[in-house]
């Protein structure tokens, strides 16, 4: 958790108080990005990438939250379904991968 941004913590910190649920939540992020290579354990994003989509779904995911949104599975599904759409979509956007590696 030592590479989030100051500023994804302030935005978490003032919608969660616990730390531990905090890190659940980034815990997702890094099970969405994918390995893509298991002889070196290489994943589809960089640290640098994962902070960047980590960043969007959080800012995403405090609005849904504000909203009034209603998560009927749970928050730590919806987050995750918040952080797939952009995996998804970047992973064959050469854009983001060249400019970003």
């Amino acid at each position: 958790m030592g590479k989030i941004k100051s500023f994804i913590l302030s935005i978490l910190i003032k919608n969660f108080t616990k730390a531990v649920l905090i890190e659940e939540f980034w815990k997702v992020i890094k099970q969405c990005n994918r390995v893509v290579d298991y002889t070196t354990n290489k994943r589809a994003f960089t640290s640098k990438q994962e902070i960047e989509i980590g960043t969007q779904a959080f800012k995403e995911f405090v609005v849904k939250i504000k909203s009034g949104v209603k998560m009927h599975k749970g928050q730590f599904v919806y987050f995750n379904g918040i952080v797939n759409k952009p995996i998804n979509d970047l992973y064959f956007d050469a854009e983001f991968m060249d400019i970003h590696n």
